[in-house]
């Protein structure tokens, strides 16, 4: 399994994946947050050279902070701003996946 399916099962494929423990009320989980970074890191370095990067990444870019913000507001505040806060840190390492 490459790194971009990896990416995927992190964030939505997996029962306890990132976006759906969100969308069920069940908060982050930590561990897969910190899963989802590294395989992100990882990418950053395989397409440091690359021109382009594949559509499925461009998918989970474009759905990403809308999906975790629209989840956000099912918390606390203090849970929410801890959320986004993540969600932010995560938006950064795909930024840097896709900058020249």
């Amino acid at each position: 399994m490459d790194n971009l399916d990896k990416l995927c099962e992190v964030m939505y494929d997996q029962q306890n994946s990132v976006m759906i423990d969100l969308r069920l009320g069940k908060g982050l989980n930590y561990k897969k947050v910190e899963e989802m970074k590294g395989i992100l890191m990882l990418l950053i370095d395989e397409w440091i050279d690359k021109e382009f990067v594949p559509k499925k990444m461009c998918d989970l870019f474009i759905d990403f902070y809308p999906g975790i913000e629209a989840c956000s507001y099912s918390y606390d505040a203090e849970t929410q701003k801890k959320i986004l806060e993540v969600a932010n840190e995560i938006l950064d390492l795909m930024r840097n996946c896709v900058c020249c």
